[in-house]
């Protein structure tokens, strides 16, 4: 078969035993074929990040292509926030202790790249959260910051999907123009 995507023969092969085996039924000739001509817009990283997305959910019944499709482009989730301290103080390998702690952290995740940028390096070498006194009540307050962060960056991702630059006032539905006919 001529290849419609990134996979090579023996991956999709493997990729479509995983499908089969994860889900009942059979996933047949004609349905190998018509999920590689769907899923050709996709490399084999996004297929495989999706399968697991799916397959978590804990689906009883196998996905259809489109859903598979909108799985592959979804973000990847956002850390919590312990996560997203580990992720920036824990260990030789976090945000802070990178010699470029910004690109780091976007190397951790996205959203964890854009908290750095925009919270300030400075400002959260600053944080004393192992200090005795004031140290847990730091922490709670920056995992606030860090959920108040991911409420915003997805508030505006909404925003820039719908088209809106997020300043401009929502708009009204105009009943009466959807109803009537448009004159020419």
């Amino acid at each position: 078969m001529t290849s419609t995507t990134s996979f090579t023969d023996a991956e999709w092969d493997a990729f479509c035993t995983l499908i089969e085996e994860g889900w009942p039924g059979e996933f047949d000739a004609p349905a190998r074929t018509a999920w590689r001509v769907l899923l050709a817009p996709l490399t084999p990283a996004q297929c495989g990040a999706a399968l697991s997305r799916l397959n978590a959910e804990g689906r009883t019944f196998r996905p259809n292509p489109g859903e598979f499709i909108v799985a592959a482009w979804q973000d990847p989730p956002a850390p919590s926030p312990l996560q997203a301290l580990a992720m920036l103080y824990g260990g030789s390998k976090s945000a802070m202790h990178a010699r470029d702690p910004i690109r780091r952290a976007y190397e951790l995740h996205p959203m964890l790249g854009s908290f750095v940028r925009i919270y300030g390096v400075a400002r959260l070498r600053r944080q004393e959260l192992d200090d005795p006194q004031w140290g847990e009540r730091n922490r709670r307050a920056l995992e606030d910051i860090w959920s108040q962060h991911v409420d915003a960056e997805r508030a505006r991702e909404m925003q820039r999907r719908l088209g809106r630059s997020g300043e401009e006032e929502p708009r009204r539905l105009d009943a009466a123009a959807a109803l009537l006919p448009a004159r020419a």
